[in-house]
């Protein structure tokens, strides 16, 4: 077939902006990331079961996860969603299965902790604002449970 010019010609240019803003969008969210990290280890020092997962591990600066000790992820989840707050259970080439992540598995966690994990993922279309309201959220749900 014959390769269209215009739409490949596009996709360069977009590439060439989105690359040209890729070191203040990784600012943005290792500043939230760091943020919302602080914030949940206060739950943690307030009591609540957990551990953010892999801290000492490379990660990319717009996810988090999260194991929250005796919580369902998928119940968790779904009290957030009512909210108006989007969180996974398990990594994204995984969405809609109810199996614990592969990728948790594989790094030693056990079934039972890999059932307990939540993701948080954010880009540059968050705020700090954003991180405050889903923990205040998170740590409401997180209590009940």
């Amino acid at each position: 077939g014959t390769l269209s010019l215009p739409l490949i010609a596009a996709q360069a240019f977009c590439m060439t902006q989105y690359l040209e803003g890729s070191e203040e969008r990784q600012s943005h969210t290792q500043k939230l990331q760091i943020f919302l990290e602080e914030k949940i280890q206060g739950l943690f020092n307030s009591g609540t079961v957990g551990e953010i997962v892999a801290t000492a591990a490379p990660r990319v600066s717009s996810t988090t996860m999260v194991q929250f000790e005796n919580v369902s992820a998928e119940t968790l989840m779904m009290q957030l969603d009512l909210k108006g707050v989007m969180v996974s259970t398990g990594s994204a080439c995984s969405s809609g299965s109810l199996d614990p992540s592969s990728a948790l598995l594989k790094i030693g966690m056990g079934e039972k902790a890999a059932q307990e994990c939540i993701r948080l993922s954010y880009s540059e279309c968050n705020t700090q604002s954003d991180i405050e309201l889903a923990c205040t959220l998170l740590q409401e749900e997180v209590g009940r449970g």
